[in-house]
């Protein structure tokens, strides 16, 4: 294992990883341990070689991009969305050719596919993972050799698990499921999201507010991230996000019955909640957001081929050792709902935004028109 800390070294690694045809990736964030995460770390390995690369360290790592973006060489990344939507927020980085570990074992019928599971089951490989590192706070320097031990084990074996897993999916006749959607992969960006304005609105049980509500929501939710930033932690260390959603269904039963104690920083400011709360409901009332209309809801018809298409999807997942989602998207089985079996057309533009992919229509498209005919 070889640990990355200068431009110069790199550099030399750059070189090195350019003649790979495939590299393993994981990163570690402290996304435990402040308002705003960063990539700490960057673990890479070929077949024989484990690196460990400190960003931290370098005022600028983008010749690794070079590496990255190259379509020739293939990613190998366990679980991949969180790790794209680190390099590419923190150093604009847009992968290319990715393969998923996590998402192949699961195309083989692995329920369970968390990296330790996964390594199990095709390498009879059993890693050691330790709790207290892993949720450790990677920003910190020196790392000790156990954590740099763990990182390095997360990339240590991918290279073994794409060659077998890549042989396992082309004997059961779904590798080029699983490459079509790693391909999809590519797309995957950071966005960002103005949480002053909008984040209050992904939180769970929104969609449950009334208007009242979910305007004492947000303000409830903007002096919490206030709060939060100027510390330095992550949201959930000063509220979780339930309660806040509680508190503003409940408020006056939070006040009058002086119900603030579920944690030391609503203890500590009863005060200034209940005088949010005051003023928020004295502001105009927001609007809720608007819920997607689902294609066919409130026709019988289409409801009743909704639930045929369901129960297709259940038995198909279970002759396939699949999970039904694997099988076919609900946004797809939704929108076939909604036509007539002999209208079903891919040169329909509903059809494209329903999230059904090729393969999906190669091998089951006929066979859901039969389960409606």
């Amino acid at each position: 294992m070889e640990y990355i800390s200068t431009a110069a070294e790199l550099e030399k690694l750059v070189v090195v990883l350019r003649k790979k045809p495939v590299i393993g990736i994981d990163t570690e964030s402290n996304n435990l341990h402040t308002y705003q995460d960063k990539v700490c770390l960057i673990q890479l390995s070929s077949e024989t070689d484990v690196y460990i690369l400190d960003p931290l360290a370098m005022n600028n790592i983008h010749a690794l991009g070079n590496v990255l973006e190259d379509p020739s060489i293939v990613k190998i990344i366990h679980g991949c969305d969180y790790d794209l939507r680190s390099l590419n927020r923190d150093y604009g980085f847009e992968i290319k050719n990715i393969f998923d570990t996590e998402l192949a074992a699961r195309f083989t019928g692995l329920n369970s596919s968390n990296l330790g599971n996964v390594l199990d089951q095709f390498l009879n490989v059993k890693i050691k993972k330790s709790r207290s590192i892993q949720t450790s706070d990677w920003s910190r320097r020196p790392l000790s050799e156990k954590a740099l031990e763990y990182a390095g084990s997360d990339v240590l074996y991918l290279s073994e698990l794409h060659n077998i897993m890549t042989a396992k999916l082309k004997d059961m006749g779904r590798l080029d499921w699983a490459l079509e959607e790693f391909k999809l992969f590519e797309n995957i960006r950071h966005v960002d999201v103005d949480i002053r304005e909008e984040g209050y609105l992904r939180l769970k049980g929104v969609g449950k507010l009334d208007r009242r509500a979910l305007t004492i929501l947000k303000q409830l939710y903007i002096i919490r991230e206030d709060e939060a930033k100027m510390r330095d932690v992550p949201s959930f260390r000063i509220v979780n996000n339930d309660t806040l959603v509680r508190m503003s269904q409940n408020p006056d039963f939070y006040v009058e019955q002086d119900l603030f104690t579920e944690n030391n920083w609503i203890n500590a400011n009863k005060q200034w909640i209940s005088e949010t709360i005051a003023k928020a409901m004295e502001l105009p009332l927001l609007d809720k957001p608007q819920k997607t209309v689902r294609t066919g809801r409130n026709d019988e018809k289409a409801r009743k081929r909704l639930k045929k298409l369901r129960e297709w999807r259940v038995a198909k997942s279970a002759q396939l050792g699949l999970q039904p989602a694997l099988i076919f998207p609900m946004q797809g089985l939704e929108f076939i709902s909604s036509v007539h079996p002999n209208d079903i057309s891919v040169e329909n533009s509903a059809y494209h935004s329903s999230g059904i992919r090729s393969w999906q229509q190669n091998h089951f498209l006929e066979e859901v028109r039969t389960v409606l005919l």
